[in-house]
């Protein structure tokens, strides 16, 4: 599924963001707090973009697209729609730990879900 990802720190997509094409299978489950758009490719929950958004420098992980996420909040996520149930069940000011795979280096991220500062739209394309 070809897709367009749009966001900017601070204001709306449209004054000042930015916009680009992603493709990955399924739903994408944007992580808007911390500047993640995750989404299912080849049957794993991975990094579909990094955003330029001021919450990405809470991971000490430093994501790159293609990072496959090996856990949130201890829990093994499997799909789109259970990642999306956990994180918003994160409270604002609740410590996450998250860890992101990359081939067979495990980068583990522990930091306070910070509240939103920007906005993302994706919009499906066909």
């Amino acid at each position: 599924m070809q897709t367009k990802v749009m966001g900017g720190g601070g204001g709306s997509c449209g004054s000042g963001g930015m916009a680009r094409d992603i493709t990955f299978d399924g739903d994408p489950v944007a992580c808007v707090e911390i500047g993640v758009v995750f989404a299912v490719k080849s049957g794993k929950i991975t990094v579909a973009d990094v955003l330029p958004l001021p919450g990405v420098s809470l991971l000490k992980s430093k994501p790159k697209n293609g990072d496959r996420l090996a856990s949130l909040q201890n829990q093994t996520i499997a799909t789109a729609a259970a990642l999306q149930e956990v994180w918003d069940k994160i409270a604002v000011g609740d410590s996450v730990n998250l860890v992101l795979q990359r081939g067979d280096q495990t980068m583990t991220s522990r930091f306070v879900k910070p509240r939103t500062m920007g906005q993302v739209m994706i919009q499906k394309g066909k």
